[in-house]
């Protein structure tokens, strides 16, 4: 979203002297999260859902459910409108988790949100409930000067994320109510040393592999599906990729 007045190093000071004010808030808004689980198509989602729209109505920021053709909850957003127009830019974090796996293989229960070693350990502590409760704050600092502000910004808060389904996104950004004017989607993922623009993502695509069903003394001479499959993989395997930036995609995975 762009303010109007331009940034310099005042602006730097002040948003570092934010973060430090907001630490602590962060930190415990994590700790709460962490503490209710979320597990992707294990457990329940509304006592999470209650936990953060709670929290966000107590900041004046209430937050909506997205819901799929089933009426089971998918996402969360929450908008901050800005005084004059502009684009939608969105802050995205998934907060629904991966499974807890070994429950004894843990050095601390996977929802304890205990602080240990200057570490917080818990199922979701970096994917990615931390993004959620950071989102959070931001929203509340750019609440406040709304009146600067061109265009919207957007939470989204997928719980459909570890199952692979993406259904929180996918109806925020293809839905019946989707924005048309979506300037830049920044994602909170685990990673504190840099900010990547323009990571590739994932795409997924289905191969068909056909071949002729035969009796099993003609495998020499019959085309078959699994070998010609296994061609194609050891293919793919040692095929030598592009690194770096192209014309069709300029920027680097990092």
């Amino acid at each position: 979203m762009r303010l109007d007045h331009r940034h310099d190093g005042a602006d730097h000071d002040r948003i570092v002297v934010a973060a430090k004010e907001d630490h602590e808030s962060v930190l415990e808004l994590t700790r709460a999260l962490v503490r209710v689980p979320s597990r992707a198509g294990i457990d329940p989602y509304d006592p999470i859902i209650e936990l953060l729209s709670l929290w966000t109505r107590e900041h004046d920021l209430p937050l909506d459910v997205l819901r799929d053709a089933t009426g089971a909850p998918i996402g969360l957003t929450a908008e901050v409108r800005g005084r004059h127009p502009g684009p939608h830019w969105v802050l995205d974090a998934c907060l629904d988790s991966a499974p807890f796996g070994d429950e004894n293989a843990w050095t601390h229960p996977p929802t304890s949100g205990i602080i240990h070693n200057g570490w917080l350990w818990g199922r979701g502590s970096s994917d990615s409930k931390i993004a959620v409760a950071i989102f959070c704050h931001l929203a509340l600092r750019l609440a406040a000067i709304a009146d600067q502000l061109h265009g919207t910004l957007v939470l989204l808060f997928d719980l459909d994320e570890h199952t692979g389904g993406f259904g929180g996104a996918k109806q925020y950004f293809e839905g019946l109510n989707a924005p048309s004017d979506v300037a830049g989607v920044m994602i909170g993922y685990p990673g504190m040393d840099k900010l990547v623009i323009g990571g590739r993502g994932v795409y997924r695509t289905q191969l068909h592999v056909h071949g002729t069903s035969s009796h099993s003394g003609g495998s020499k001479t019959t085309p078959n599906a699994v070998e010609k499959a296994a061609h194609l993989v050891r293919k793919l395997s040692t095929t030598d990729l592009p690194d770096g930036a192209s014309a069709d995609f300029p920027y680097r995975a990092s």
